[in-house]
């Protein structure tokens, strides 16, 4: 979904960014599939559509370890992008 050039994450990918940033350290697939209700094959296709949405915002790509999980980097800035990006959801709706 595309909105004035700038790419924006469905719901369900905004709602795991946002469980990775609140967590602050790594999280497994395993349980963000189980958060989600959805496989662990979803949540990895999400990952790599939330990976371009961070590249093209400026950011660096998620860190991915394959015993631990995944985790971000600039936490903090990350969360002003989603709020931007949640406000504009909310607007085309």
């Amino acid at each position: 979904m595309c909105r004035e050039g700038i790419e924006l994450l469905n719901s369900r990918c905004m709602q795991i960014l946002n469980k990775i940033i609140e967590n602050n350290e790594f999280v497994k697939i395993s349980t963000l599939s189980k958060i989600f209700n959805v496989s662990p094959r979803t949540i990895r296709n999400d990952l790599i559509k939330i990976e371009d949405y961070l590249i093209d915002n400026g950011f660096t790509l998620l860190i991915r370890d394959y015993k631990n999980g995944v985790k971000v980097n600039q936490a903090s800035k990350l969360k002003n992008l989603i709020n931007n990006s949640i406000i504009a959801l909310r607007q085309i709706k």
